[in-house]
């Protein structure tokens, strides 16, 4: 996704900042509260809900990707964060592509 993107960096986790994710979510989720994240919570767009990948390395903010509520290419764990060796295989979504790319397992 990061090559689709138009951008080659290190990455070691990505997460999803949907909307009405807060500071303490994104703290919570990256295991850090040393960075302050800025223009949170995100809203919902006048087109509908939109939000962003954040890709980090070590901790730290390496790149984002946008997304649209219908073109919303992967599916999060509870843990609210995939790595870089999580296994992906498509599965069913509500998307018009069809297909999201989901954790591997049960």
């Amino acid at each position: 996704m990061a090559d689709v993107a138009g951008w080659a960096g290190s990455w070691d986790t990505v997460v999803d900042l949907y909307p009405g994710i807060t500071q303490e979510d994104l703290d919570r989720i990256t295991g850090s509260s040393e960075i302050c994240w800025r223009e949170l919570p995100l809203d919902d767009d006048a087109e509908g809900r939109s939000g962003l990948y954040l890709f980090l390395n070590r901790g730290n903010p390496v790149e984002t990707v946008s997304w649209l509520g219908y073109r919303k290419y992967l599916v999060f764990p509870d843990s609210g964060s995939l790595r870089d060796d999580t296994e992906l295989v498509p599965r069913r979504g509500r998307t018009t592509i069809g297909r999201v790319l989901a954790p591997a397992g049960p």
